[in-house]
């Protein structure tokens, strides 16, 4: 009976840690599911208005294209001539008909 004791006394721990980590690996590739086939525009940076928080996009499909940027948290400073850039737009401002599109996230790619 002694034996026992001493058998599952070093393995406590490793019997709480192990579900642990098997629920964080797990929770950690579904933080974030990107749906690529949604982007709104892919394309290279031309240009960058710091003044007025705007970029200058060169899509792939729709060709120069002004983003607003001033609703990003994480601000223009980052964005730069010639990064690739992956855009999702603000949905109400891809119904008008301005030139000026709403940007509500964007990824670098390179």
């Amino acid at each position: 009976m002694n034996n026992d004791t001493t058998f599952f006394k070093g393995r406590t721990g490793l019997l709480l840690v192990a579900p642990l980590c098997f629920s964080l690996i797990a929770g950690c590739s579904s933080i974030q599911d990107i749906d690529y086939s949604e982007v709104d525009l892919q394309g290279k940076i031309i240009e960058v208005n710091a003044e007025e928080a705007m970029i200058l996009i060169e899509d792939q499909t729709n060709g120069q294209v002004w983003v607003d940027v001033s609703g990003l948290n994480d601000g223009i400073e980052r964005l730069h001539s010639p990064l690739e850039v992956n855009v999702w737009l603000d949905e109400s401002t891809t119904e008008d008909t301005s030139t000026i599109e709403k940007a509500e996230r964007i990824d670098v790619i390179k």
